[in-house]
């Protein structure tokens, strides 16, 4: 019986890895699909413009380097998404593996911006200047930290903010996740927060991490709490 039990669970973290991934790579692909419709919008009027040539008052020339500028960065949001999805891919390779938590925060954050988005809802990432590290899963630490943004996209209303920041909370590394109202101060709609259908996901991937779970209700803050 035990061992049918372990089959079935690892069966269950092997399907919800594999939702996870899929999620993810259906969002950033959309994403990316996105990014080439932008450029390829942008390149056509950057021909125009070209086309027309020069004007008297530098109008054109300025609206070709606005266009060129915008292509620019849609390439470097379109490599950095690309570089995020890859380091999920391997996140499997290793069950366990030092970690730093400036880069998981930032690969959360960028791999999650589409959910927030379309709640408009901004995400961010706060990194610190000194790098924490954790030896962990990669996979299963992305997959707690899209369940608590989940969590709190659940709660939060057209205009707030999450911010995502790695700390030291009780001596140990911390990932906190945090939340703002449009006037920079905490919302109150988190009271019932581990009442999200999302938390009990949430628990049980930080408690497989070895980790634990600290509320702050005033600050309207979660601090996901793992060893060195």
């Amino acid at each position: 019986m035990s061992t049918e039990n372990g089959t079935n669970g690892t069966k269950i973290a092997q399907n919800r890895e594999a939702e996870f991934l899929g999620r993810i790579t259906a969002s950033v692909t959309h994403e990316l699909r996105n990014v080439l419709a932008i450029i390829q919008e942008s390149s056509g009027l950057a021909e125009d413009l070209l086309a027309a040539g020069d004007d008297a008052g530098g109008k054109r020339s300025d609206r070709l380097v606005t266009t060129l500028s915008t292509i620019n960065n849609q390439i470097t949001r379109g490599v950095d998404l690309l570089g995020h999805l890859n380091r999920l891919a391997h996140g499997p390779d290793e069950s366990v593996a030092s970690v730093f938590l400036n880069q998981q925060v930032a690969q959360a954050t960028a791999l999650a911006e589409r959910f927030a988005r379309q709640k408009n809802v901004a995400l961010h990432a706060e990194p610190r200047s000194s790098e924490l590290a954790s030896n962990t899963s990669p996979l299963a630490l992305q997959m707690a930290l899209a369940a608590a943004i989940e969590c709190f996209l659940q709660h939060l209303s057209s205009g707030e903010t999450i911010t995502l920041s790695a700390e030291v909370f009780d001596g140990a590394p911390t990932i906190a996740i945090s939340c703002r109202d449009g006037s920079g101060n905490p919302p109150s709609g988190l009271d019932d927060i581990a009442q999200s259908p999302c938390w009990a996901t949430l628990v049980e991937l930080t408690d497989n991490l070895g980790g634990r779970i600290q509320i702050d209700k005033p600050a309207a803050r979660v601090r996901l709490i793992f060893s060195s």
